[in-house]
C-alpha cells in the first residue's frame, strides 16, 4: 500500500505543477497581450503626428494625451501581472 500511496501523492504533485505551469502560461500571455496594445498605442501616436504635420495642421493634443494614459494603464496591468508570476 506504501507504494500506491506514494504514487498517488506523485500523481497530485505532478497535477499541482501542470497546473502552476499553465496559470504561468495563461500570465505570460496576457503580459504579451498588454505589449502588444502599448505597440498598436504607439504605433496610433506615431501616425497622429506625421498626419497633422503632414498636413501641416496643429497636433490634437488632447488625442496624444489619451493614448499616452492608455499606454500607462497597460503598463500598471502588466506590472500587476508580472507581481503575481
Amino acid at each position: 500500500m506504501a507504494f500506491l500511496d506514494k504514487m498517488s501523492d506523485f500523481g497530485k504533485t505532478v497535477a499541482k505543477k501542470s497546473g502552476e505551469a499553465m496559470d504561468t502560461a495563461k500570465i505570460k500571455l496576457k503580459i504579451s497581450d498588454h505589449k502588444s496594445q502599448i505597440k498598436e498605442y504607439k504605433i496610433q501616436i506615431g501616425n497622429n503626428v506625421y498626419v497633422s504635420i503632414d498636413a501641416g495642421a496643429e497636433l490634437d493634443m488632447e488625442a496624444l494625451k489619451d493614448l499616452c494614459a492608455k499606454i500607462k494603464e497597460e503598463e500598471a496591468a502588466i506590472a500587476e501581472l508580472e507581481a503575481s508570476l
